[in-house]
């Protein structure tokens, strides 16, 4: 289990250290900012659902 814990960081690490050694840390704020307000307009559906 430990394996997979490292691989599955080891997989997301390497793209965003490859856009911070291009784009400086501007644009790993930018890419953050835009991944944490996807992460919440996707979950509005599943946490605002009333029936």
């Amino acid at each position: 289990m430990g394996l997979f814990g490292y691989l599955g960081a080891a997989c997301t690490g390497l793209p965003l250290a490859m856009g911070i050694e291009t784009t400086s840390w501007n644009g790993f704020f930018i890419v953050m900012t835009a991944a944490s307000l996807l992460s919440a307009i996707l979950i509005v559906p599943i946490i605002g659902g009333k029936k």
